[in-house]
C-alpha cells in the first residue's frame, strides 16, 4: 500500500561531549520517547524496537527486540535498558530508534496477561495531551530530566516533521 506508514524513528549525531555510553544511552531514551509521542498521535502501536549505535571508527551495533504491540513508553524504555550495552572501549557517535511492525491501535487483540496495559498506555495519552496543551516536556520521565535541551528536533529526510517535533532550547 503506497503511503502507508511502516515505521517511526529518530536519530541524533552525538556532539563530543554526549560520545560515552551514559550520555548516548539517554540521548537513545529521549529519542525514544520522542518516537512513541508520535507513535501515539499517529494512533499506531508497535512490536519491535530496533536499536542502532554507530561508533567512531567502522563499528556499530544494531540489535531489535519483538514483543506484544503495544505504546507504552515505560515498556519500550525497559526493552531498550535489555538491549543497551555498549564496549568500554567504543564512543558512540550517532544513535538511532526505529519503532517498526507497526498497527492501527483499534486493530489489536486484547491480552489476557496484561491486564494493565491499557490503564498504562491511556496515561501516556493524557501526558501527551497535557504536553500538547502546556507546552513539550511539561511531563516527561524523570530520567529525562538533564535531556531537554539534547537531541532537539532537526531536519527530517523521509517526512515533513509536526510544528510540536520541534522543541525550544532551555531558557
Amino acid at each position: 500500500q503506497i503511503g502507508k506508514t511502516k515505521t517511526l524513528g529518530h536519530e541524533h549525531v552525538l556532539p563530543p561531549d554526549l560520545r560515552k555510553s551514559e550520555a548516548a544511552y539517554n540521548v537513545a531514551l529521549k529519542l525514544l520517547n520522542k518516537s512513541c509521542v508520535r507513535l501515539r498521535k499517529n494512533n499506531y502501536r508497535c512490536g519491535c524496537l530496533n536499536l542502532y549505535v554507530k561508533f567512531m571508527g567502522d563499528n556499530r551495533i544494531e540489535k531489535s527486540i519483538r514483543f506484544q504491540k503495544t505504546s507504552d513508553t515505560g515498556f519500550l524504555m525497559k526493552q531498550l535498558q535489555k538491549m543497551w550495552q555498549i564496549p568500554l572501549n567504543e564512543k558512540p557517535l550517532r544513535v538511532s530508534i526505529v519503532l517498526s511492525d507497526l498497527e492501527m491501535a483499534g486493530d489489536y487483540q486484547l491480552s489476557f496477561f496484561d491486564q494493565d496495559l491499557s490503564r498504562r498506555e491511556n496515561a501516556y495519552k493524557a501526558a501527551d495531551r497535557l504536553n500538547e496543551r502546556f507546552g513539550q516536556n511539561t511531563v516527561f520521565a524523570a530520567n529525562l530530566l538533564g535531556m531537554k535541551s539534547k537531541a532537539l528536533g532537526g531536519i527530517a529526510f523521509t517526512r515533513v516533521p509536526s510544528k510540536d517535533e520541534f522543541e525550544p532550547e532551555d531558557s
